[in-house]
Order: structure tokens, then C-alpha cells, then sequence
């Protein structure tokens, strides 16, 4: 059997010569023009860490269109100055029969000192990564690459750069790191980067803002345009993390920020606290892919997605958002209003989005019906119903402070009516 260096040693040369043949290919274009570029791969980020049926099932519908998996397999902590190890118990076999390339990652935290003066902590992720590699093949599953995710401060990239080189000793598969645009401007990531077998550039990012009124994004596409230019001069292989995800910011009645979160409104923040929805920008993605797919530095081969849309996630999109635009598809937004009669006398009315993007509740629905009398009913899903006259009401959206979407492909029920006798509704935007 090849040895683990011989192994590494093959699949870096695969990976130059295609990159040497991409830049190869923009020489050879008419009146000095860029020929069209090919077009980025487009994996996905699995970042859960419990391996639920609704992951195990998310999994399995985005097959049909990722490229390819990067899943979370661990993540290393330290303690005074120890490492602690959170272990993911990954389905290997769900990946296995995706019938795609996948990667692993292991997330590495701050780490107070020098690897290179660590030889106990950096011989521990040495023997980690190795088992993370072996357990995955022994379950079946062909590991694409090992991806690592390590918090480093911009100022410990050369020590970073040492373990790296002790971590492709460690395992035969091409070992790739995940970098910050901060990083860009060192001179030791430029040494980093080529000490590893590619990397991928992280353009989206979760930050405190400090006033209600404070512009808020998760990624610029401009700044993120220019990263990767930026990027794409260090002339190694990488690929680019862009966000599918969102936070909400919690905001004192005075406008002091409570928190933040991913996951979901915290206890601690209180009833009164007001809630703003930070999310994910699928157009101003779309746009900004479209770019790249046209042109960009030969050096960017593919983008991946963080993270997997899972049924149930809040403040992730749907899945059909994330397929309509690895797919190149139109993104539609379109919501609808749909009445059911389960009985006769009684009316429920419904949110339909019928579109790919997530959208923010109506805010006044007016409804009217043509006879017959209301005996009674009420709002639901935070919508406020208030009865304007004989045959008319209007229902109100009132949860604006727990800033919730319709997502793509959900359905709302907002209300129901109970009426005398049969009639129709009829529902209205105002």
C-alpha cells in the first residue's frame, strides 16, 4: 500500500494540473478577451452536530443537486491549556450512499499558546485528525479531503503554518484549511496557504451590531468580490463559504443590544425585548455567483454553502431557496392567500408561499364575505383579528418583534371564521 505522504503527494499534483490547465485556457481567447470560465462547483457545509431523521432526510434531498458534502466530524476546545473533544457521530453511511465527493472538518478553538511548543496538544490533533480520516474509511466512505476550521488570531499564522505541516504527515488525503479575509494581507497566510492543500475563504461573518439603526448584513458582495480577487493572487486553489443562514439581535426598549443568536430568541432577553432578523441575501448571492460563473481568477474553483437547510431550522432558508440557486433558476417571490372550508359554516385562511425565497408576513389582510353572519374566530401565527363590520374584517400582523419569515414553500394559517351559514371569503392585501 502507498504510503500516506505518497497519497497526499498524488492528489496535490492532480489538483495543480487542473489549475494549471484552467490558466492555461485564458490565454487562448480572441481579441485578448477572457473566455467564458467553467462553471464553480457547489457544495454544502453539514454542520450539525446531532445526526437527526431530519438531517439524515435533508441529506438526502440535496444529493440530487450539491456537488459534493463537507460535514462537521468534531471539535477540539481548550482548558487550561488541555483538549477537550466534542465528537459528532456522522452517518457515514447516509453520505456514503449520497453518491458524492465529501470532505470531513474538525473545528479547532483558540488555543492560549504555540503549537510549536505544544507537543502534547499538537501530537493530540495528530492522532484526532488521523482517526477522524480512519473511522470515515472504515465505515465505507471515500474521504474527498480534511478540512480545518481553526480559530487563529491573525498574528499566530506562522505557528498555525507548523501545525499544518505536522497534520499532512498525519493523514493521506488532501488537508485544507478555512481562512478569514483578515488573513489576506499577512505574509505568513501566504505561506500558510501553500503549506496546505487549498483553502477556503470565509466571506460571511456573524457581528455584534451596537444600535437598532446599525446597517446589518451577514455578506457584502462587494467586499466579498474583492477578497477574492484579493485572494486569487496568492495563485493556490481555493473555494469561497457563503452564508444560507441568519441571527436575530435582541435590542432593549433604550437600544442596547441584549444579544445575539443563531438558534433562536434567548429566555434571558426577556418579552419586551425587540427583536431584528439579520439574514442570509439570496438575490444579492445569486447576483454575485452569476459574476463568478462568468468570470473570475482561475484560481477560484467552487463554493461552499453554510449550511445545510434542515426542516425545522429557523433561521436557515428552505432547501428549495438554496436548490433554485445552486441551479441557476430564478429566484420567484411569490405569496398567496388561500381559504379552505373544512366544514361549511367555517372559513380558515392561509399564508402560501408559493415561491423560493423566505418573506416577511403581510402586514393588514382585509377580509370580506358575501352572506351570512360571523359568529366567531381569531388570528393565528400572530396575525390580530378585529371585525370592521357585518361582512368585513381585517387581520393585523402583531409578532413583528419575533421577526419571523414565511418560508419558501410554507404555509401559514393566519386565521379562521365561523359563520351562520355557508359563504365565501374573499381576502385582500392592503
Amino acid at each position: 500500500m502507498a504510503s500516506p505522504q505518497t497519497i497526499r503527494a498524488l492528489c496535490l499534483f492532480i489538483v495543480n494540473v487542473c489549475v494549471l490547465a484552467a490558466v492555461a485556457g485564458c490565454g487562448g481567447s480572441e481579441r485578448g478577451a477572457a473566455p467564458p470560465a467553467q462553471r464553480l462547483s457547489q457544495a454544502v457545509y453539514v454542520w450539525q452536530r446531532q445526526w437527526n431523521a431530519a438531517v439524515q432526510a435533508a441529506v438526502r434531498e440535496a444529493a440530487g443537486t450539491a456537488d459534493g458534502f463537507v460535514a462537521l466530524a468534531g471539535e477540539v476546545q481548550w482548558t487550561r491549556g488541555r483538549p477537550h473533544v466534542a465528537k459528532v457521530e456522522v452517518d457515514y453511511a447516509g453520505l456514503k450512499a449520497a453518491s458524492k465527493p465529501v470532505g470531513l472538518a474538525i473545528r479547532i478553538g483558540e488555543h492560549a499558546g504555540l503549537f510549536s511548543r505544544d507537543e502534547a496538544g499538537t501530537r493530540f490533533l495528530e492522532t484526532f485528525a488521523a482517526q477522524v480520516v480512519a473511522e470515515a474509511r472504515g465505515r465505507g466512505l471515500r474521504v474527498a479531503e480534511l478540512q480545518i476550521d481553526c480559530d487563529c488570531a491573525t498574528s499566530q499564522l506562522a505557528d498555525y503554518t507548523f501545525l499544518i505541516g505536522r497534520l499532512k504527515q498525519a493523514v493521506a488525503v488532501p488537508l485544507v484549511i478555512t481562512a478569514l479575509p483578515c488573513w489576506l494581507g499577512s505574509a505568513a497566510f501566504a505561506k500558510l496557504a501553500r503549506s496546505a492543500d487549498g483553502f477556503v475563504l470565509q466571506v460571511h461573518s456573524l457581528e455584534k451590531p451596537q444600535a437598532v439603526g446599525q446597517g446589518l448584513t451577514l455578506c457584502d458582495p462587494i467586499r466579498a468580490a474583492a477578497w477574492v480577487e484579493q485572494a486569487g493572487r496568492l495563485g493556490v486553489p481555493f473555494r469561497v463559504a457563503l452564508p444560507t443562514y441568519g441571527y436575530l439581535a435582541a435590542f432593549s426598549g433604550e437600544g442596547r443590544l441584549l444579544g445575539i443568536s443563531a438558534e433562536g430568541p434567548a429566555r434571558s432577553w426577556g418579552d419586551q425585548a425587540r427583536l431584528v432578523a439579520v439574514r442570509a441575501d439570496p438575490a444579492g448571492l445569486a447576483r454575485l455567483l452569476r459574476d463568478w460563473n462568468a468570470q473570475r481568477t482561475p484560481y477560484l474553483t467552487g463554493v461552499v454553502w453554510y449550511r445545510l437547510p434542515v426542516h425545522g431550522d429557523r433561521l436557515n432558508w428552505q432547501w428549495r431557496t438554496l436548490a433554485a440557486l445552486m441551479s441557476g433558476r430564478a429566484l420567484i417571490e411569490r405569496v398567496t392567500c388561500r381559504v379552505a372550508y373544512p366544514e361549511p359554516p367555517l372559513a380558515e385562511v392561509a399564508l402560501v408561499n408559493e415561491g423560493q425565497i423566505d418573506v416577511l408576513p403581510r402586514g393588514t389582510l382585509d377580509l370580506q364575505w358575501s352572506a351570512g353572519r360571523m359568529l366567531g374566530g381569531d388570528g393565528l401565527s400572530g396575525y390580530e383579528l378585529e371585525r370592521v363590520g357585518e361582512q368585513r374584517a381585517r387581520l393585523h400582523y402583531a409578532g413583528s418583534g419575533s421577526a419571523r419569515v414565511v418560508g419558501a414553500g410554507e404555509q401559514w394559517p393566519v386565521a379562521w371564521l365561523r359563520f351562520d351559514r355557508k359563504t365565501e371569503v374573499q381576502v385582500h392585501e392592503e
